[in-house]
């Protein structure tokens, strides 16, 4: 690699703030921010995937290729990551492609195969991603790529069953004609995350193009308005809205028998340790508030942090050293959570993680 290029990219990256570990894109290259500077990580994964998937479009388009082949376009990066996608792996089958831009398509909504080159890229850098409005587990992708100067559609069911495994299926693709309707699904509360920019762009294009919108300029002005507004969510806030989910799964069970002999399965199961005895639980807590007070611990600390709960010492036997090994637990779960986690502990306290050193 040149020494001119590497060095305008450390003049591009002046500007834009970075964690060290933290790796960035730069073209068809990944780099990893040091505390020393930017270091080239290699070509980037989303590049490869994109670069094989056009070699195998381009045998599909030559009629070279199986109509049972079917791409992978990789894992979803952080923006789909953010607007609700799982962390699966991404088709779309030949079949798909052949049947969807077809002239004989009952839809009526042809384009040439070589309109869906850069799919994967493209996919992950959207214009708008927006809930089905039909289909609960669907995700609607418009795109940069076009046929004859329309935006092409992606319509992705996010839970297909593709043999043992769940995957992200795209079961549609079609350049969207009637783009007022994208505009009205922002109306309508659909829209869950959107490049600012390219997205502005887009309505303020729909509006000199549309004779319907310049009809209609108070409801492109609302449009634009939410558009301007919105806030994207991140991929943090994503999986923190996961674990809440899975919290109030946590919090509505069956409350556990009050017997002392059921409580202490619940706390060897929660702490991943041996129970001393029955004292443990004489220090001002109902039994519904040991089941919940250990549980939540135990789902944060260890699906935040990675890591499994401390263990009690072997010698433990009276209130005041549990309740110090209590106090040491809720710290330590409340240092693995995001900014942001608000808790609330069986003492009736409230913690909300401020900042990293909290």
């Amino acid at each position: 690699m040149s020494v001119e290029f590497q060095s305008g990219f450390d003049e591009l990256m002046k500007a834009r703030r970075a964690s060290v570990g933290e790796i960035r894109r730069y073209g068809k290259f990944d780099y990893r921010k040091t505390p020393y500077g930017w270091v080239y990580v290699g070509e980037n994964k989303l590049y490869q995937i994109n670069e094989q998937f056009n070699k195998i479009l381009d045998k599909q388009i030559k009629g070279e290729l199986s109509n049972k082949y079917v791409y992978e376009l990789g894992k979803p990066e952080n923006i789909l990551l953010s607007a609700g996608f799982p962390n699966k792996k991404i088709q779309i089958a030949a079949q798909t492609l052949s049947l969807k831009s077809s002239k004989k398509y009952k839809n009526n909504h042809p384009f040439d195969l070589k309109d869906v080159r850069n799919l994967p890229f493209a996919l992950n850098h959207p214009i708008f991603i927006f809930n089905s409005k039909t289909q609960p587990t669907s995700k609607v992708v418009i795109t940069d790529l076009k046929s004859n100067n329309v935006n092409l559609l992606i319509a992705l069911q996010i839970d297909f069953k593709e043999k043992d495994a769940i995957v992200i299926s795209i079961r549609s693709i079609y350049p969207k004609e009637s783009q007022q309707s994208i505009l009205n699904w922002v109306n309508e509360g659909l829209l869950v995350w959107r490049d600012k920019k390219k997205a502005l762009k887009f309505s303020s294009k729909l509006q000199s193009n549309s004779a319907d919108v310049r009809e209609n300029t108070s409801a492109l002005f609302d449009t634009v308005n939410i558009i301007r507004k919105f806030e994207n969510a991140n991929k943090k806030d994503n999986e923190l809205n996961i674990i809440k989910d899975k919290l109030r799964k946590s919090s509505s069970s069956k409350l556990q028998s009050n017997s002392a002999e059921v409580r202490g399965t619940t706390l060897k199961k929660s702490l991943g340790c041996n129970t001393p005895n029955n004292s443990v639980f004489q220090h001002g807590l109902s039994s519904v508030e040991n089941k919940s007070h250990f549980s939540l611990i135990d789902s944060f600390y260890k699906e935040e942090s990675g890591r499994s709960c401390s263990s009690l010492p072997k010698d433990t036997t009276n209130t005041n050293d549990m309740q110090q090994f209590m106090d040491e637990i809720i710290e330590k779960s409340k240092k693995g959570a995001p900014i942001g986690t608000e808790r609330t502990y069986s003492n009736g306290k409230t913690y909300i993680r401020a900042n990293l050193l909290e």
